[in-house]
């Protein structure tokens, strides 16, 4: 290794360090794969992953989708408008671009074909949607609270200054939207295809209330992990309580819940370690101070 570290020049060139010095701090320190990412990656973020798995499978996500076609269908460019609130609902309680597309896109991404806009157009908006979940609080991607890890700050700070942002986020993308819409002259859903916000609620409104319960916690000081696990405990008792009797979280669905949760947490620590290997490297060869010179 030391060797090697003579053949690069400038900002990448660094004194070197042995094979024993590099697996010990990969290994056996808190700046290597074991370190803060990995950290919060077995803690807070699984159990929000475990908090959107409960609310994916509960129908909570049919919820939000009737809500924004309730809010938004009947606009110019309607549906494409749709995938953008359905998308950040979804978002602040996910946290996960992918979770994201794959339950809000398809039912947005058909909807948005049937007025006339293209199958790139439609997939563009439903990508750019739920990507933007992943900064939309209360629960953002992996990535915040890591942030708040580094920095030493509670993740509610995190939360609070990433409102605005999000908010500007889905402003302009509405815009764009009904920039295009007018533009191909694209009109929105008829009355007949819209559902009605009371019946919705009145159905499925109980389904809000984990969010509510989430924020509040968060808000009064309490951690992410003790937040998102009422958020769950709440949703089990709000799925039996609502009358829509298809949302209750029986025990095949708590499975299939856990199951998912599963599934999302080994792709998030896979991440989250190769990422503790960057560290290592960007603090052992100096080129974090080098790049922010």
């Amino acid at each position: 290794m030391p060797y090697l570290a003579n053949t690069f020049m400038g900002i990448f060139g660094h004194a070197g360090f042995s094979v024993e010095r590099l697996l010990y701090r990969l290994f056996m320190t808190s700046e290597g794969i074991f370190g803060i990412t990995l950290s919060t990656a077995s803690t807070a973020i699984v159990v929000f992953i475990l908090f959107g798995s409960f609310l994916s499978v509960s129908g909570a996500t049919a919820l939000f989708n009737d809500l924004a076609l309730a809010m938004a269908g009947r606009r110019r460019g309607g549906p494409a408008q749709v995938a953008v609130i359905s998308s950040a609902l979804t978002g602040s309680l996910s946290g996960s671009a992918v979770a994201n597309v794959a339950t809000t896109g398809t039912f947005t991404i058909p909807l948005m074909k049937n007025i006339g806009l293209t199958s790139r157009f439609a997939g563009a908006v439903e990508a750019t949607a739920s990507t933007g979940g992943m900064i939309m609080p209360p629960i953002m991607g992996a990535a915040a609270f890591i942030m708040a890890g580094f920095l030493g700050i509670s993740y509610t700070t995190i939360v609070i200054a990433a409102i605005i942002p999000a908010l500007l986020y889905y402003a302009a993308l509405i815009m764009a939207i009904d920039i295009e819409a007018k533009k191909q002259g694209l009109k929105g859903l008829s009355k007949e295809n819209i559902p009605q916000v009371k019946a919705v609620l009145k159905a499925r409104g109980l389904l809000l209330l984990p969010l509510i319960i989430v924020i509040g916690t968060l808000l009064m000081g309490k951690t992410p992990i003790y937040a998102g696990f009422l958020g769950i405990l709440t949703i089990i008792v709000a799925s039996w309580l609502t009358p829509d009797k298809t949302v209750r979280m029986t025990l095949t669905k708590v499975a299939d819940a856990l199951a998912e949760a599963a599934r999302g947490s080994v792709q998030v620590t896979i991440a989250c370690a190769a990422i503790g290997v960057i560290i290592c490297v960007v603090t052992m060869t100096g080129i974090g101070a080098d790049l922010s010179i």
